[in-house]
């Protein structure tokens, strides 16, 4: 799941498909988040989050990176 913040509330979110690569036991995770019209200035966070269901118990890890958008 990947979740845009601004102002510590998400602002947008969307899902991201999990790949099989060929050959080898892991997965991949690629994706895109679509901007929905023009963001205004300001300090962005951009969170990326996965979790394997495929153990037991489910783990999670998750990534941030910030932003600012600038006139």
């Amino acid at each position: 799941q990947i979740e845009l913040y601004r102002d510590g509330r998400p602002i947008q979110t969307g899902q991201v498909p999990v790949l099989a690569v060929k050959g080898e036991t892991f997965r991949a995770v690629r994706g895109e988040l679509r901007l929905k019209g023009a963001l205004p200035a300001g300090q962005y966070y951009l969170k990326a989050q996965v979790t394997d269901r495929a153990i037991s118990p489910p783990g999670s890890a998750a990534s941030w990176i910030d932003f600012n958008v600038v006139d």
